[in-house]
């Protein structure tokens, strides 16, 4: 067994421990502020208001606006007429500008003050 291990430690290359090289200092100053200039982000894009922004922004009052129809006509369909009518004057009174969606909930606005009126031939 003596002998196996011997020609093992033989056949194998006999490495020297590797030492690290220290750099001089004028080098490790010059790396140390190249990695300052990379670390540096970017600056940030200037913010201006453009007509991609005012788009985005009718958009998204478009779609608060058709939520808010549609949350008022899942009411109506359910029978809940004093919901559907709170939702529909939120509405209406927070997106008059967005007309078509202001006049279809003026109709049903109208038809849910109709429906819970106590003599009304609607009713029936």
């Amino acid at each position: 067994m003596k002998a196996k291990t011997v020609e093992a430690v033989k056949t194998t290359p006999a490495t020297a421990p590797k030492t690290a090289e220290k750099p001089s200092p004028a080098a490790a100053s010059a790396d140390s502020k190249a990695r300052k200039v990379k670390k540096t982000p970017p600056p940030p894009a200037p913010v201006s208001s453009t007509p991609a922004t005012a788009s985005s922004v009718r958009r998204n009052r478009e779609r608060e606006a058709l939520n808010l129809y549609t949350t008022a006509m899942e009411s109506f369909k359910q029978t809940d007429y004093d919901r559907a009518r709170d939702v529909l004057q939120l509405l209406l009174s927070d997106f008059v500008l967005e007309s078509e969606i202001a006049d279809r909930a003026r109709v049903f606005l109208k038809i849910c003050e109709q429906k819970l009126q106590p003599n009304c031939a609607m009713n029936r």
